[in-house]
C-alpha cells in the first residue's frame, strides 16, 4: 500500500499525458462522425503520417520543432480538405458502409505508400526539449509536459471555436440537424471540408507531438485505431464532450494498468471499464438515450 501511495502521483501524470493525446485524436474522429456520419478507419494512419513528417522535417532536416508542428498541421489539414472534396463527399448520404469501406481502402493506401517510401524499420526522433521536471515528488520528462500543455490548449481551443466562432457554430448546427442547417443558408460542403481538415490536422499534430517520445513507423497507427473507436463509443457516438471524457478515462486506465500490472493486461482493463460503463449507460458517458 505504501508503494502504491508513492507511484499513484506518477500514474496520474502519465494518465493526463495519455488522456490529452487520446482526446485530441478522438475529438477529430467524433467531429467527422457527428457532421458527416463517416467512420474514418484511416484516422490513426494520418496520425502516423504526422509522425513520419516530423521524422523527416525535424529529425533529418533539422527544422525548428515548433515550425515542424505548424508545417505538419498545414499539410494534414490540406490532405483532410482534399480527401473530403474528392473522396468522401461523393458518398455523402449513402449510409455508413460506403464511407467505411472507402476509409479502409485509404488506410491501406497510406500504410502501403509509407512502407514503400519510409521502410519497414521503426525509427526514433531526438527529443526537442530535454530535462526532467519534479512536481510534488512526481518526475517526468519535459517533452511530456509540452505534449500535455499543447494538447490541452488545442482541446480548449476547439471547444471555443465550436461555441463562439461562426464556422464552428455552423459545424454544431450541421451535426444537430443537417436539413435545418441547409435551410438556414449554411454551406454544407464548405463546413464538411473544414471539419475534415480540422480532424485530420489534429490527428497529424498528435503524431508529431508523440514522435519524439515513442517511435515512428508505417504500422504505428494500426493498434491505435481500436483504442480510438473504444473512446468514441465509450463517450457516446458523435459527442465531443464524450470524446474528452472517454479519452481521459482510457488514458488513466491504461496508465494505471501498465504501472500496476503488465502491459498485456492493459486492453483487458480497458475492455472491463468499457463493459462496466455500458452496463450502467448503454448510450455511453455523454450519449443521448434513444426514445423507445
Amino acid at each position: 500500500m505504501e508503494n502504491l501511495a508513492e507511484i499513484w502521483p506518477q500514474i496520474v501524470m502519465n494518465g493526463l499525458v495519455l488522456g490529452a493525446v487520446y482526446t485530441l485524436l478522438a475529438l477529430g474522429l467524433a467531429l467527422i462522425f457527428s457532421i458527416m456520419r463517416v467512420v474514418n478507419i484511416a484516422h490513426a494512419d494520418l496520425y502516423m503520417l504526422g509522425g513520419v513528417l516530423t521524422y523527416f522535417l525535424f529529425g533529418q532536416w533539422h527544422l525548428n520543432y515548433f515550425l515542424t508542428l505548424i508545417i505538419v498541421v498545414a499539410c494534414l489539414a490540406v490532405a483532410g480538405a482534399v480527401s473530403e472534396r474528392f473522396l468522401f463527399r461523393r458518398l455523402r448520404g449513402t449510409g455508413l458502409a460506403g464511407p467505411l469501406i472507402l476509409s479502409l481502402g485509404l488506410s491501406f493506401f497510406i500504410r502501403g505508400a509509407t512502407l514503400v517510401s519510409f521502410g519497414e524499420r521503426e525509427r526514433g526522433i531526438p527529443s526537442p526539449v530535454t530535462g526532467v521536471i519534479s512536481i510534488g515528488g512526481v518526475s517526468f520528462g519535459t517533452e511530456r509536459l509540452v505534449v500535455m500543455i499543447v494538447s490541452l490548449v488545442l482541446i480548449v481551443g476547439l471547444f471555443y471555436f465550436i461555441a463562439k466562432v461562426k464556422s464552428g457554430q455552423a459545424m454544431r448546427a450541421l451535426a444537430q440537424d443537417a436539413e435545418a442547417a441547409y435551410l438556414q443558408g449554411i454551406d454544407i460542403n464548405q463546413i464538411s471540408m473544414l471539419a475534415f481538415a480540422i480532424s485530420i490536422a489534429l490527428a497529424g499534430l498528435a503524431g508529431a507531438l508523440l514522435a519524439p517520445i515513442f517511435v515512428v513507423g508505417y504500422a504505428i497507427g494500426a493498434p491505435l485505431i481500436l483504442k480510438l473507436f473504444i473512446i468514441v463509443v465509450l463517450g457516446g457516438l458523435g459527442s465531443l464532450p464524450g470524446a474528452v471524457a472517454g479519452g481521459f478515462l482510457i488514458g488513466f486506465v491504461e496508465a494505471a494498468s501498465f504501472t500496476l500490472f503488465s502491459g498485456k493486461l492493459s486492453y483487458l482493463a480497458i475492455f472491463a471499464v468499457m463493459l462496466i460503463v455500458f452496463l450502467i449507460r448503454p448510450q455511453g458517458l455523454m450519449g443521448k438515450a434513444e426514445l423507445q
